[in-house]
């Protein structure tokens, strides 16, 4: 008997031994605890109590999550892969027209900068060109004036304005693209500069394309006739100097166009050869 050194708490509940500390039949006293199934979360742990198991099973149940993709924008963007096991790289794809031209001047974008760029924003529909900046879609298309004059000048984008210019013997005009909706519109403002004595600026219902204005000749004389694919003319307007000699013009003029409703087209020209004239900002008033 002086070899039996087990004591109550190294037998089971409920079993009978014979044991240290007494002659008697002993009961046990440790915890059965059965056979356990215990899961795991993410980077968890257990602490199993003291006791006899019969068995048991510890497993780990991780969502996966495979490969995202994301592109930086203007709203925050959340990857919900909280208490998932990942599969994949996480890849922030690159903002191809990050660049400093792009950003405005001194500013910083996502750690790139400082920014380079300076202008004007326009987001008016009815103000077609401002200082170098079109609204939207607009454009321009660039044709002939007249017909009496073969040759068509040129017309090019600069910073701040639209260039046209017309050599010898040549005639140049413009039309925007996109129609302007008149409805509410009470006059159209422009400024300008140029080296002749005046440009024209037309409103109209029709986009024409190759020539403005159709000069026919009959003997010694000439007969002027706009083009018909121009419809309705709303607006047949001047700009420039009273005279054909003088320093370079720069104006703003206002026309008015109150009272119309529909669409047309801002035409922007002039029928004098060797002349050249920039356009700065065209916007219609309500």
């Amino acid at each position: 008997m002086d070899r039996l050194d087990a004591v109550p708490e190294d037998v089971a509940a409920g079993k009978k031994f014979l044991g240290a500390g007494s002659d008697e039949t002993q009961e046990g006293t440790m915890p059965v605890q059965g056979s356990p199934s215990i899961v795991l979360p993410a980077n968890g742990s257990v602490t199993l109590p003291a006791g006899k198991y019969t068995g048991g099973k510890v497993s780990q149940q991780i969502a996966t999550m495979g490969e995202q993709s994301i592109g930086p924008g203007a709203k925050q963007v959340t990857i919900n892969c909280a208490g998932k096991y990942m599969t994949g790289n996480i890849i922030i794809r690159p903002t191809k027209n990050l660049i400093i031209s792009n950003i405005k001047k001194n500013q910083y974008v996502g750690g790139v900068g400082p920014g380079i760029w300076e202008g004007y924003v326009n987001d008016d529909p009815l103000t077609p060109y401002l200082y170098g900046t079109f609204y939207g879609n607009q454009g321009i298309t660039s044709m002939r004036y007249t017909t009496y004059r073969q040759g068509t000048g040129n017309v090019s984008l600069s910073k701040d304005h639209i260039a046209a210019s017309a050599g010898s013997g040549e005639t140049i005009a413009y039309v925007f693209g996109l129609p302007i909706r008149l409805d509410g519109v009470k006059s159209l403002t422009v400024e300008m500069s140029g080296t002749g004595k005046t440009a024209k600026v037309l409103v109209c219902r029709g986009r024409a394309t190759g020539y403005i204005e159709m000069v026919t000749q009959s003997g010694s004389s000439l007969k002027y006739e706009y083009n018909p694919a121009l419809g309705d003319i709303l607006l047949d307007g001047t700009i420039g100097r009273s005279s054909a000699g003088g320093d370079v013009w720069n104006q703003q003029k206002t026309f008015g166009l109150s009272g119309l409703t529909g669409n047309a087209y801002l035409y922007i020209g002039a029928s004098s050869p060797a002349f050249s004239f920039d356009l700065y900002f065209a916007k219609f008033n309500t």
